[in-house]
């Protein structure tokens, strides 16, 4: 009897000792200075689904732990999904953060080697990441260019890069990156973006674009048989000033100038109540092309344009080539008087 006692002690230590030494758990502990008391989210993606939570912070204290088979990327909020910092996490790791509400580039996080060297690029950049997302992006190339072997090269890019300001650079610094720096669950998402707004050959000519009309039927835009083209792209009325509505009108007015403003909403009932209320705003549907496309900015037809942002806005001559694309359609409005002076 005491020997089967002693097997059975043997092998609970020995499965007590395989399962720390394939432990997925990690565990973060932080402090928020300044806020004693606050809901905080975390979310992250791990090969087994996507995970999210809210634990509460008391007397400015709080801890929240996660299970993964690989490491993560786990980014943390406020209650109002205002950012709060990200970490790099895997299985058996712990960390001590901390974080302050309002500036997530003084974060601060010890206990594993990548989360220690992203607080020290935060710490020495603070100012710059700040200042402008043009100054921040200029941080984070020179890092990456000098960088590109490095697991934090990658995470700069993910988190504190902005695209929208210059996606061809994303794309450029992106493709610097070791494939042993880029794990696929962190880029992949940012590779499929960036396909999005970075056309494969931007010297490739707009020949055609399929769309819904105000009749619900699909028709086809086509640059050739006018001496300009104007496309006009949207998914928020807060998008459409007078002004620029005023602007589209005298474009559209103007003679062998096509102008296609597609509206990108997430179902025609919500385009069809913009554009009644342009209506009753002086802006008659019919006054040039409405149009209207589902998918947002990964919308199959809009693949080829490559789309950073919204608005935005392209004009391109009778054979396609572009000359100009732009986040301001008032420069774009811009360009095309001067084609036609």
């Amino acid at each position: 009897m005491k020997r089967l006692r002693l097997f059975l002690a043997l092998i609970l230590t020995v499965l007590s000792l395989a399962s720390c030494a394939d432990d997925s758990r990690f565990v973060v502990r932080g402090t928020t200075p300044g806020t004693d008391n606050m809901n905080l989210r975390y979310a992250y993606e791990s090969p087994e689904g996507f995970r999210q939570g809210i634990v509460a912070v008391r007397d400015g204290k709080f801890e929240f732990a996660g299970s993964v088979s690989q490491p993560v990327l786990v980014e943390m909020y406020t209650h109002d999904f205002k950012p709060l910092g990200s970490l790099w996490l895997g299985g058996g790791e712990t960390v001590e953060c901390t974080l302050t509400p309002g500036h997530p580039e003084r974060m601060k996080a010890r206990g594993t080697q990548i989360n220690e060297c992203w607080t020290a690029f935060l710490a020495q950049n603070e100012s710059t990441l700040t200042e402008s997302p043009e100054a921040a992006n200029k941080a984070i190339s020179a890092f990456v260019e000098a960088n590109p072997d490095d697991l934090l090269s990658t995470l700069l890019l993910v988190t504190l890069y902005d695209s929208s300001v210059d996606p061809s650079g994303a794309a450029a610094l992106m493709a610097l990156l070791q494939p042993s720096a880029r794990p696929e669950r962190l880029a992949g998402a940012s590779d499929f973006l960036l396909s999005l707004a970075v056309p494969a050959n931007p010297a490739q000519p707009v020949d055609s674009m399929a769309y819904i009309s105000t009749s619900n039927a699909v028709r086809t835009l086509v640059p050739a048989g006018h001496r300009a083209t104007l496309l006009l792209f949207t998914d928020a009325e807060a998008q459409r000033s007078d002004t620029l509505l005023s602007s589209l009108r005298r474009a559209a007015a103007a003679k062998d100038v096509q102008v296609t403003d597609v509206y990108l909403s997430s179902d025609t009932l919500a385009w069809r109540r913009m554009l009644r209320s342009e209506k009753q705003r002086g802006f008659d549907s019919d006054e040039w092309t409405r149009a209207w496309l589902p998918g947002g900015l990964a919308a199959p037809q809009l693949r080829k344009l490559g789309l950073p942002e919204l608005p935005y806005a392209i004009v391109c001559d009778s054979a396609g080539y572009t000359l100009f694309r732009g986040s301001e359609p008032d420069s774009a409005l811009t360009v095309l008087r001067d084609i036609l002076k």
